[in-house]
């Protein structure tokens, strides 16, 4: 293919990777020295990685979350004040109808811990705001 003052060309080969040979490549990936295949489900069942999740997510899930606003007043110094009755903070305060916050953040830390990453669906009332957080699985 030529473009322009450049000769391209393309090179094609084949692998000669059967399906098969790439799934168990990939099955490989999660093996260990062991031959025990380690999972974010199954990493819970040893007792010193579900004391650490726990501890981690227990800490993470009891910090205080607040919205605050920055104020500057005439001498140039800032402050934090808090919003209370901000739509953010009530959020936060009150997930979902069936989660307190502690739970909510246990869950997202415990699976951000196990699995990198959390998600959460915004459901959002028909005038657009946020009302609720969802955890969603990332498995």
């Amino acid at each position: 293919m030529r473009i322009g003052p450049f000769n391209i060309t393309l090179a094609r080969r084949s692998s000669g990777m059967s399906i098969d040979v790439l799934l168990q490549r990939f099955e490989a990936l999660n093996q260990t020295a062991a031959g025990v295949a380690v999972t974010p489900e199954n990493c819970m069942r040893a007792p010193t990685v579900q004391a650490i999740v726990n501890a981690i997510s227990k800490r993470i899930a009891t910090l205080p979350v607040h919205v605050y606003r920055t104020e500057t007043d005439s001498r140039g110094r800032t402050a934090k004040i808090r919003q209370r009755d901000h739509a953010v903070e009530k959020l936060l305060r009150a997930p979902n109808p069936w989660q307190t916050s502690v739970n909510f953040w246990l869950d997202a830390t415990s699976w951000l811990v196990r699995y990198g990453n959390f998600y959460a669906w915004k459901g959002s009332g028909r005038s657009g705001p946020v009302r609720e957080l969802r955890p969603l699985h990332p498995g």
